[in-house]
C-alpha cells in the first residue's frame, strides 16, 4: 500500500509574528533576528518575521541594527 504524503502549511500573519517577537523582547533586553527565528527553515515564516520586526521598528517598540551586511541582526528592546 502506497504512503500518502500530506503537506500541511501554518498560516502566519505579520500580525501574530509581532506578538511573539513582543513576548521574547519583554523577557530579555535584547535579542537576535536568527534567535528569534529559530530553527525555522521555512521562507516564508522567515520572511513575515522579518516584515513583524521591521514594523515593531516602525512603530518605535524595538532598534534593529546590523554592524556589517549579511551579519547579525540586533533586536534591542525601547
Amino acid at each position: 500500500e502506497k504512503l500518502r504524503k500530506r503537506v500541511v502549511r501554518r498560516i502566519m500573519s505579520v500580525a501574530d509574528r509581532m506578538r511573539g517577537i513582543r513576548a521574547v523582547i519583554q523577557s530579555r533586553t535584547q535579542s537576535t533576528f536568527e534567535s528569534i527565528v529559530g530553527k525555522r527553515q521555512d521562507r516564508d515564516e522567515v520572511a513575515v518575521t522579518f516584515l513583524a520586526l521591521l514594523e515593531l521598528s516602525r512603530h518605535r517598540e524595538v532598534r534593529v541594527r546590523q554592524q556589517s551586511p549579511f551579519g547579525d541582526i540586533y533586536i534591542d528592546r525601547v
